[in-house]
Parts: structure tokens; sequence; C-alpha cells
């Protein structure tokens, strides 16, 4: 949950954490009597420390990095999955990072349609990015089965407020919103954008921002978005909407509605994230997972939650006047996603139509199994369209 990771002792050796390892800056390593590194790693105050962590660890070979990732499409065909979109890479450069998926996606091994968008990966070296994407990819390319859909969640670091609840709510930099105009050179590409934003105080700066880009290449049209938006205010959904955004809603609250509480009282967290309220003001708005490294991917927790407004621990967060029908929620997840990867019409639907059996094939053999038969998969549709359910 960006707060905190744990390390068995060959992990530990793995990422070479001793005795001699010094904290390093925004975390901490904790450590028992002797000093020696218990396997605990604070975030403090940002996830700094567990991405640095995570990139410190073995590299798979690229055999076992594809069967790893038709195992992981397996899971998710398991559990009703069809088509996802990635909100962005952390640490996985483009485009060497995506030759895995990309070179199952030639084979016709993908079993789910992705969507993926690009994440920076340097600070303050975010705009050398955005001018190598746009002028080596097309926004859009690809196919239904594996296509850029532009970038984020990251777009600059000096924006990013990372939505741990256990700490107090972080003071973006004064540099914000100078590095954010960088977002004018995706704007004039027509690229999709998406940005990390948890708290109204951020996403408030933001779209003194992104208002200020509009006035000189108009957002109409160009579908961006803010992910997470927990606290975001009815004044910013109203400046979301006049400039044509969305919101991707998470389920952060049902892992950590408690420390929220805590920290910001019952009141604040009864419209945290105001989802009904957003529906009602007509923003484009869809459900997700905050997967896969920091909360579970499964995506009935996210239907779960909005349609309880109880946390995994039981504790009522939203009123029951502001919960959602379970059709509603499962909207969510399905017809109103589309509009966020720029596949209105294309996929989303549900409706009547043949059941397909769950993949029962082993992971490796899944482009075979495909090959025989398009339905075989979950996540498989004949006719080349997705959602179906």
């Amino acid at each position: 949950m960006y707060d905190r990771t744990l390390l068995n002792a060959a992990a530990l050796r793995a990422v070479g954490y001793d005795r001699a390892t010094p904290d390093p800056p925004g975390g901490e390593i904790q450590r028992d009597p002797s000093g020696n590194p218990t396997g605990l790693l604070l975030a403090r105050p940002n996830a700094s420390i567990l991405y640095a962590t995570l990139a410190r660890g073995p590299k798979l070979p690229p055999e076992y990095q594809r069967n790893s990732t038709r195992h992981f499409m397996c899971e998710l065909s398991r559990l009703g999955v069809t088509s996802v979109i990635d909100a962005g890479g952390g640490f996985q450069n483009y485009p060497d990072d995506y030759a895995i998926i990309e070179s199952l996606g030639g084979l016709g091994e993908l079993t789910l349609r992705i969507a993926y968008n690009l994440f920076t990966q340097k600070p303050k070296q975010e705009r050398d990015d955005f001018l190598r994407w746009t002028s080596s990819a097309r926004y859009g390319q690809g196919d239904d089965y594996f296509r850029l859909n532009g970038a984020g969640e990251m777009l600059v670091y000096s924006a990013a407020d990372f939505e741990d609840f256990r700490v107090e709510r972080p003071e973006m930099p004064a540099a914000m919103e100078g590095e954010l105009e960088q977002v004018h050179i995706l704007t004039a590409n027509r690229w999709l954008w998406r940005l990390h934003a948890t708290y109204d105080e951020t996403i408030t700066r933001a779209l003194d921002v992104f208002e200020k880009v509009d006035a000189e290449i108009p957002l109409e049209g160009l579908h961006w978005i803010f992910d997470h938006a927990e606290t975001v205010s009815d004044r910013s959904l109203e400046r979301i909407a006049r400039l044509g955004g969305g919101v991707a809603v998470q389920h952060r609250m049902a892992f950590q509605g408690e420390y929220f509480v805590e920290r910001y009282g019952a009141a604040a967290a009864a419209r945290t994230p105001p989802v009904a309220r957003m529906i009602e003001m007509g923003v484009a708005v869809s459900a997700g997972t905050d997967a896969t490294r920091v909360a579970s991917y499964n995506p009935w927790i996210a239907l779960s939650w909005p349609v309880t407004g109880r946390t995994l621990d039981r504790l009522r967060v939203t009123p029951e006047c502001d919960t959602l029908d379970r059709m509603t929620a499962f909207g969510m997840l399905t017809h109103r996603v589309p509009w966020f990867s720029n596949e209105e019409g294309r996929k989303g639907a549900h409706r009547a139509g043949p059941v397909r059996r769950p993949c029962r094939a082993r992971p490796r053999l899944l482009c075979r199994a495909r090959r025989r038969d398009p339905g075989h998969c979950i996540g498989a549709d004949p006719a080349g369209r997705a959602g179906r359910v």
C-alpha cells in the first residue's frame, strides 16, 4: 500500500541490504538490536525506498519473463478480466522493457486486451521523455490486443502526491506548475495523458496548469485523466468536466479507510472519493485497481467497496445514501472504461452471449489453445470485440 514492504532473508541477500546499508532518503530499513535488517522497509514520506528496492532485485531471463506474463494473463482471465489499461510502468523504460509483452502480442499469445501508458522515469528529465516518445511513437499504435494509450500516470515527479494515508499530506514543490506545463507537448501531439493525484490541493494546482494549456492548445476531444482523486472537491469536479477530463477511481479506501479516518476524521472519509457525486455531475469516471505491486489486482474488490461503502475490515466509510447499486458499479468496470482508452463503441459492452469456459490450459500453451478455438480463454472474443460477459 505504498507504505511498507516485507523481505525475507533471501530477498535481503538478493538486493544487498545488510547492517552496513544506510537508510535511503525518504525511507527506513528497520533493524534488530544488532543493527541487522529485519526485512521490514518503511516508506517515509513516499514510496521511493520501495521502488528502489524492486529495481535492485534480480532480472528474469526472457523466457521466464514470457512464461510469467502468460501466467499473469491467465490469472486475470480467471477473475473474469478481458481487458486492462496499464496506467504506467514505474521503472519500465520504453521501448526496451516492453519487448516481452510486445513479442507475445506479435505471436498472437495475448489473451487480454492491453492499452498501456508510458511512465516518465527520471525527475527533471520528463520533457526529454515527452519529446522522445512523441517523435518515435504514434498515439494509438498497435492493435486491439496491444496499443499505446498515451502518457502517465506519472507526468512530472514534482506533481506526484503519494497517497499513503499513514503519513500527512505532502506539499507539492513550487516548481510543480512550471514543470507540469510540459504536457503541452503531449497536447500538441494529441496524446491522451493521465496524472496521479490523490488530494484536492494537488488537483487544484494541476487544473490551473491544464486551463492555461487549454487556452493555448484546446483540450477539447482529448481524453485526459486524474487517477485516484480521493479528496477531489465539487469545484474541482466542475473544472474537470468543463475541460473534458475524467477520473479513474481506485480502491485505496477499501484497504486504508481506517488510516484515513484516523488522520482526517469520519466526515472527510464519507466523501472519499465522491464517486456518486462524480457520476451525478457528468464527469467521465471509471473504477479500477491500484495493481499490481501495492494492492490486489482483483476487480471484485473494486466493485465491492463502492456498493457496500465498507473497508475490507468492514468499517463503514461511505454513507449508505452515497453507495452505488451493483449495476452502476459494474458499469464503472465495463462500459465506462473505453472512454479512458479512446475505444468507445469497440469494447466494454455487457450483453447476453455464449458462455466461455475458463482457461484450463497451462499458460505456456495459451497461444495454441487460442489458435484452435478463439473462444477458449476468457477474454478472447472470436468477433474481435472485447467486454463480452
